[in-house]
């Protein structure tokens, strides 16, 4: 993100530019993904497993290289590695973050 706009009193919009990212932000960023997703995907119950992919569905396409869900789903994906509710995340490039 380059920046955001604020309106002003007068109905006007400034453009308040914002830094880049450190690649500190871009790690916790990417471990607080980690820990959610492993979280929301660590909560699904019965009911909700037969309404949504389920953990098996979920894992086969990742072993696959295949996208899960939505509009390119069965598409090939990168592959990133694995992820753990306790994981770090490694700082791998400029602004570039692996978990």
């Amino acid at each position: 993100m380059d920046g955001l706009y604020a309106e002003q009193p007068d109905g006007s919009m400034l453009f308040h530019p914002l830094s880049a990212p450190s690649d500190e932000d871009i790690a916790r960023l990417a471990r607080a993904v980690c820990r959610k997703v492993t979280r929301y995907l660590g909560q699904l119950t019965g009911e909700d497993k037969d309404q949504q992919l389920t953990l098996d569905q979920l894992a086969n396409a990742s072993v696959q290289g295949l996208v899960a869900t939505g509009p390119r789903r069965g598409c090939r994906m990168l592959r990133l590695g694995g992820i753990g509710e306790d994981a770090e995340a490694a700082i791998m490039g400029k602004r570039c973050a692996e978990v």
